[in-house]
C-alpha cells in the first residue's frame, strides 16, 4: 500500500503499548487516519481468510479494493458538488482534487428537494449506477423502503463490464426492479437521477439503442405489475443509493 499511500513505517509501532492504534492515529489528518484504518481492517480480513484456511487474496487486489473503497468515501464527502458525468465521478484521475474538502462556497441542499417518503401503503426504490472509464466496469445501488422511511433491504452489485453512465444506471434499475418485487408486494415507485433511463424505460417505443436488450429487460419487469413506475429525481435526493453503486463498483 505504501506504493499509493503515504503509511507510517513498520518501525515506528515498535515499544508501543496496548493504546499503539491511538499514538498511530494521533497527529496526522483524517484522510490519514482514514487510510491506517482501512488498511488495518483489510490486514485482519486476509488474516482471517487465512485462518479459515480459504484462499490468500492477493497483494494487487487487497491494494486495489482499499483505493477504490477509500476513493468511494473521499467523492461522497469532499466531492459532492464537484462537476462530473452525471455524477459519475472519474476514478484516480480527479480524486486528487477531492482528497481535501474544497475552500469554494459549501453545496446547500434546499429541504424541500430532499428525499421524501413514499405515500401511505407504498414503498419507494432508489437506484443509482457508479460508472468507472479506466477499467470499464461499474457498480450499482439500491435501496427500499417502506412508507415510514425505514429501510426494507438495500444492496450493491458489481457490474465487470459497463460501456458507459447510462449502462450502469439501466442495470441499476434492472436489478433495483427485480429486488423490489422479491421483497414487496405493494405499488412501488422506483426513482432515478437519470433522466435518459427514465425516458428510454417509459417510452412506448421500441428502443433501438445498443442498451436495448436491458432496457427491455426492465420493461418486462414493469409489465409485471403495471403499479410500478420509474420517475427521474435530482441526484442531491439518491446519495443513498450512489454511496451503494460507488461500493459495488469496488468490489472488483
Amino acid at each position: 500500500m505504501k506504493e499509493v499511500w503515504r503509511l507510517p513505517e513498520v518501525s515506528s509501532l515498535n515499544g508501543m503499548d496496548k493504546e499503539w492504534v491511538l499514538k498511530l492515529l494521533d497527529g496526522r489528518s483524517e484522510l490519514e487516519r482514514m487510510r491506517i484504518l482501512m488498511t488495518l481492517w483489510r490486514i485482519w480480513h486476509v488474516r482471517n481468510e487465512i485462518v479459515h484456511d480459504k484462499p490468500t487474496p492477493p497483494v494487487e487486489s487487497s491494494r486495489s479494493f482499499l483505493c477504490r473503497y477509500v476513493e468511494s468515501l473521499a467523492t461522497i464527502k469532499y466531492c459532492l458538488g464537484a462537476d462530473d458525468v452525471k455524477g459519475k465521478h472519474p476514478v484516480a484521475e480527479q480524486l486528487e482534487g477531492c482528497l481535501q474538502p474544497r475552500k469554494t462556497k459549501p453545496v446547500i441542499v434546499d429541504a424541500a428537494s430532499s428525499w421524501s417518503k413514499p405515500v401511505a401503503d407504498t414503498v419507494k426504490l432508489n437506484v443509482d449506477g457508479s460508472f468507472s472509464e479506466a477499467t470499464g466496469s461499474g457498480g450499482a445501488g439500491m435501496v427500499l423502503r417502506d412508507d415510514t422511511g425505514a429501510v426494507i433491504v438495500s444492496a450493491c452489485r458489481y457490474i465487470p463490464s459497463c460501456s458507459s453512465p447510462l449502462e450502469a444506471e439501466l442495470v441499476a434499475c434492472r436489478e433495483g426492479v427485480a429486488l423490489a418485487r422479491q421483497w414487496s408486494n405493494k405499488s412501488c415507485t422506483m426513482e432515478v437521477d437519470s433522466r435518459e433511463a427514465v425516458k428510454m424505460i417509459n417510452s412506448l417505443e421500441m428502443d433501438r439503442s445498443s442498451l436495448a436488450f436491458t432496457v427491455q429487460d426492465i420493461k418486462d419487469l414493469l409489465k409485471l405489475d403495471p403499479r410500478f413506475q420509474a420517475v427521474a429525481i435530482d441526484r442531491f435526493n439518491n446519495q443513498a443509493s450512489h454511496l451503494l453503486a460507488n461500493l459495488g463498483r469496488s468490489k472488483a
